[in-house]
Parts: C-alpha cells; sequence; structure tokens
C-alpha cells in the first residue's frame, strides 16, 4: 500500500508494534502485521543511524567537544562516598541519570566558556541536526504493509491501534 507517511510516524509505528500490551493480543494476522511494523520501523532506523553517522564523522571535534563536556560535568559533581561524581535521576525519564552539579553558576560559566571554543563544530553539529529533524519531519510516499480493518483483533483497543491508522484498510 502506498502511503505518505514521515520517518517519525515509522518510528512510532515500530515502537508501538514492540509495545508489551499489543503484543499479548493473540490474532495470527496481528501478529504478522506487527512483525511487518517492526521491520519497516527498523529500517527507517537504520536509514536515519546510517545519516547521523556519516554527519558525526565529518566532525571529529565533536567526540573532542563532548569528551571535555564530560570532564567538565564530572569536575562540578558532587562526589559519593567513593569520591566518584554522584549522578542524580532525571525527573520524568526513568533509568536517565545526570551529574549532580554543586555549583550551577560556576558551571554554566565553564560550559559557556567551552561553547565558545568549540562554537564552529556546534554550529555545524546543529545544522546536521536541523537537517535530521527535517528528515524525520518530511512525508514521502512508502510502499508499506497495510492491514485489513477486518483483520485487527475484536480486543483491540483505539490507543493501541493509533499509531496505525495510515496503514488500516478498510
Amino acid at each position: 500500500m502506498k502511503v505518505n507517511i514521515t520517518p517519525n510516524q515509522m518510528l512510532a509505528m515500530g515502537t508501538a508494534a514492540n509495545g508489551e500490551a499489543i503484543r499479548k493480543i493473540p490474532h495470527h494476522k496481528f501478529a504478522y502485521f506487527l512483525m511487518k511494523k517492526g521491520k519497516e520501523a527498523d529500517e527507517i532506523a537504520a536509514e536515519i543511524n546510517k545519516l547521523n553517522e556519516a554527519d558525526q564523522a565529518k566532525l571529529p571535534k565533536m567526540k573532542e567537544f563532548e569528551e571535555k563536556r564530560i570532564e567538565l560535568c564530572k569536575e562540578h559533581a558532587k562526589k559519593d562516598d567513593k569520591g566518584e561524581p554522584a549522578i542524580v535521576p532525571v525527573e520524568g525519564k526513568p533509568g536517565q541519570g545526570q551529574y549532580d552539579i554543586i555549583d550551577q553558576d560556576a558551571f554554566d560559566k565553564a560550559l559557556e566558556a567551552l561553547r565558545d571554543e568549540y562554537k564552529e563544530t556546534l554550529d555545524e553539529r546543529q545544522k546536521q541536526v536541523d537537517k535530521l529533524n527535517e528528515f524525520l519531519n518530511e512525508e514521502a510516499e512508502r510502499d508499506l504493509w497495510a492491514i485489513r480493518l477486518d483483520d485487527l483483533p475484536d480486543q483491540i483497543t483505539a490507543e493501541l491501534l493509533a499509531p496505525f491508522e495510515k496503514v488500516i484498510t478498510e
């Protein structure tokens, strides 16, 4: 089926297809559909990773900046009882952490100086990120595997089905 869709929408379908709640619905045609959506999303993710890696390879100083930025975080972070930089959870993002900065103003000044030192590299990276975001939100016609409305399981909810709206036929 030919569909106008963005890479972001494709990734959302892949995420939904791999969701625990949706995978528990017993239905062979729907299970096959979910497998196809996962593969289509994997292809888009590989395409995005390839673009991103190519862009990052053009900016070797970006890695240097990141290493210095992390060292700066460690220098300005509180230390735990082992003398290592303390990491605190990020609110609203389970499983993610950030350095627990002692003096935010001093850290911000040091970070700004580092950003000034790498201004050209950071500006170029921002252009790359903008270009990637443009790609992620640009609709293109793609040939995708679809499923008929009659082939959907009875127990599927609108919430679980929403990401697949563009690939359901009547």
